[in-house]
This record gives structure tokens, sequence and C-alpha cells, in this order.
């Protein structure tokens, strides 16, 4: 679980997908733009990748992702982090806690899903940081 949060962090996809199981089931909140049921590693590259066009312009690299994991020892681990973004455009900022639950065979995560405590706010973050800096047509415009 360590490799697979440096991964992440780091950015690095190779790491990444070396973590996982051939048959790993990957599921994410349908509400985010990256969300769904990923299987396999093919699925699990997409889900990266999908990850990634969302999220890798607002985090930093510099600092790994805090987290604090627990396992209860029948393969079943645990992970509370804080998923935060930040904008350099706008200098807006996302801390919103999440918890992820993993199942590990063989040393590799065979299942992973997400748990978002306001997957909204995700969702709002993304779309105003993908809206122009100046709207064009303000309200009230002819």
């Amino acid at each position: 679980m360590t490799r697979l949060f440096d991964a992440v962090s780091a950015q690095d996809v190779a790491a990444l997908l070396r973590c996982y199981h051939p048959e790993v089931t990957i599921l994410e909140s349908g509400e985010l733009p990256y969300g769904g049921t990923y299987r396999g590693l093919e699925g699990a590259l997409e889900h990266v990748r999908s990850f990634q066009a969302a999220w890798a312009p607002f985090m930093d690299r510099s600092q790994p992702l805090a987290r604090s994991l627990t396992c209860d020892g029948e393969g079943t681990v645990t992970v509370a982090f804080r998923h935060q973004a930040r904008s350099l455009a706008s200098g807006r900022t996302l801390d919103e806690p999440e918890i992820g639950t993993y199942q590990v065979r063989d040393g590799l995560v065979i299942r992973s899903q997400m748990f978002h405590f306001e997957p909204a706010a995700l969702c709002h973050f993304l779309s105003e940081e993908s809206r122009p800096a100046t709207d064009p047509h303000p309200p009230g415009a002819p």
C-alpha cells in the first residue's frame, strides 16, 4: 500500500500499475468524471488516465500523500487520507477527507474502492477550474 500511494503521489503510472493484481477491480463514485467500475490491468490503466486527466494539474508532487493505514490481518487495508488539490491559475484549494478500502492478494491490490465524503465538492472544484478565467457572456449580457 505504501508503494501504491507513493506511486500516486509521484504520478508514476508504471509503478502504480505494478501494485495491481491482474484481476483488479477499481470502484469510484459514479458522480465523479472518472467514476465507475474498472476491471483488470487495462481497466486500471484507464482509471489512472481518467484520474490524471482530471487531477494532475492540481496535484503537488513535492508532497507525499499523507495517509493512515489500518490492516485487518485478512488482506483488507483501510486508508484514510485527504484529497488535496491546488490550482496555480486561480489559487483555489480543495481539502476533502477520503477513505479507501483495498483487498490485497499475493501482495497486490485486487480490489480498490474509494469513499468520498463530499463527491460534489470534488466535482465543483473541477468544474470551476475548467471554466475560462473571464466569462465572455456574463449574466445579463445580450
